[in-house]
């Protein structure tokens, strides 16, 4: 089925890297380099802040942690370090170090959603 068949994103992730939503959409959809590959990244750090803002009115305030508040914790950490890793990167691409830059994010693809399934596994005590 092509784009123009189904306009509307499906809820349901097709592959492994769909659960990571827009929590690392910076890493796998600009190249290194790119300017607008850091507005991604922020944008992904505002879009965490507003949806930090709405589960706080949401869910109860207990005196401890859930594993809601460790799953999000474990997002929160992952983003941050998803937009460190681009400004690191493309600060390496504009100093003519673009191949050690493009290392860095192809080891980055891989190391996101390993984490971000070794967190669901934490949270989740599978």
């Amino acid at each position: 089925m092509s784009d123009i068949d189904n306009p509307l994103p499906s809820p349901i992730p097709d592959s492994p890297t769909g659960l990571l939503g827009q929590y690392d959409s910076d890493v796998w959809v600009l190249t290194v380099g790119d300017k607008t590959v850091i507005l991604v990244g922020t944008a992904s750090v505002f879009t965490l802040i507003a949806f930090l803002l709405g589960l706080r009115v949401v869910l109860p305030r207990v005196p401890y942690l859930t594993r809601m508040d460790e799953l999000v914790l474990g997002a929160t950490v992952l983003v941050f370090l998803a937009l460190l890793e681009v400004i690191v990167t493309s600060r390496m691409a504009q100093q003519d170090q673009l191949q050690r830059a493009q290392r860095i994010d192809r080891y980055a693809r891989w190391m996101y959603p390993l984490a971000f399934v070794a967190l669901l596994a934490y949270t989740l005590k599978w």
